[in-house]
């Protein structure tokens, strides 16, 4: 059966002008963005799949920085030390030593 548009009228706040995600409260300026949210984030769906390791994802975004891991290119160094790594939010980490 085909998908049935969300109803974004149960979401709507007349006092703030916003539509916001009963799930994780995401806070949008229109009922599609909610709409495309809920359907992108909260469906289960998950139709961006990895060509090498067939793990999948619930967004483009998030297949593009997976794709890093089979990479052996680390373009994120460390000013501190001169270590690098493959993604930023572990060149972050990293920098709590130093701190």
């Amino acid at each position: 059966p085909p998908e049935q548009p969300l109803d974004c009228s149960t979401h709507y706040s007349p006092t703030t002008n916003i539509y916001h995600c009963i799930t994780c409260d995401k806070v949008f300026a229109t009922p599609h963005g909610l709409e495309v949210h809920v359907r992108r984030s909260h469906s289960g769906m998950r139709p961006f799949g990895c060509s090498i390791c067939r793990k999948t994802f619930g967004h483009a975004v998030s297949l593009e920085q997976h794709m890093n891991v089979h990479s052996q290119e680390k373009s994120f160094e460390c000013k501190m030390c001169g270590k690098s790594f493959k993604r930023s939010s572990t060149l972050s980490t990293h920098l709590l030593i130093h701190s």
